[in-house]
């Protein structure tokens, strides 16, 4: 049950996925506001909705019952026990990420013509204690494991994730809960948010092509590089594109 559990959602992702990396680049690519850049942002904000469920069931499932998360495909002992939770919470970390660059994305330009109340509703509030809940458990747990492994290994890597992933919470409720925002400000928010949805979904694919098509590349610290290579290559980009497409260019 547990393999065919696996199976499903490994497909399931994968799909999605594919689908969602495809529609960001229609959108990116498109005429901005026209009607392919909206219905292909749309497609892509709902896209990222159930990946963000997949992998939900995935890392809870995972967290709670490593014993049947993991039968028959790899023997288990203390040592891969901790390495699956460590790339499980690393998981956690990276879509509180997604969820909060697609929400904020989406809520962002709907503020344009609908006013920035959208950005402060009951359900985008809930959302933001949402994430932040689940960042502390995060911590929480990669904390508890740091210390139990006597400080050594990555732990850093996913911890400073989640202290920047607390930071982004805390700024979105900021932002969100201010009045008058401009249109220019909410298009760079809006450009911003969704630039750091195509770092995440771009960071998988990296991931998966390198551990797949070229294992042993990386090894050490290096191993994760492919995890932060989008982010090194997305940010830069970023101050680009939001000097085009965001502040000042909604005119």
């Amino acid at each position: 049950m547990a393999e065919e559990l696996h199976w499903v959602l490994r497909i399931g992702h994968i799909v999605v996925g594919s689908v969602g990396l495809l529609l960001f680049w229609i959108a990116a690519i498109a005429k901005k506001g026209g009607c392919l850049h909206i219905k292909a942002g749309r497609a892509f904000g709902n896209a990222t909705y159930v990946l963000l469920v997949t992998i939900a069931i995935s890392c809870g499932w995972g967290l709670m019952d490593v014993e049947s998360f993991a039968d028959g495909m790899v023997e288990l002992n203390d040592e891969v026990r901790l390495q699956i939770r460590f790339f499980l919470l690393l998981f956690v970390v990276l879509s509180v990420f997604l969820l909060s660059a697609v929400e904020f994305g989406v809520r962002s330009v709907r503020a344009i013509t609908e006013g920035d109340k959208v950005l402060r509703t009951g359900t985008a509030r809930a959302v933001i204690v949402v994430e932040i809940v689940l960042l502390f458990v995060a911590l929480s747990m990669l904390i508890n494991d740091f210390v139990a492994t006597g400080w050594r290994g990555l732990y850093w890597v996913p911890m400073v994730l989640g202290v920047l992933a607390l930071l982004d919470c805390f700024g979105n409720w900021s932002f969100g809960g201010k009045v008058g925002h401009g249109a220019d400000v909410l298009m760079t928010k809006h450009v911003e948010a969704m630039i750091g949805c195509g770092i995440a979904y771009h960071t998988a694919l990296s991931v998966t092509v390198f551990s797949r098509l070229a294992p042993g590349i990386f090894e050490g610290v290096w191993v994760f590089v492919p995890w932060v290579l989008p982010t090194m290559v997305g940010v830069p980009l970023s101050v680009l594109v939001v000097r085009r497409w965001g502040r000042g260019a909604i005119q």
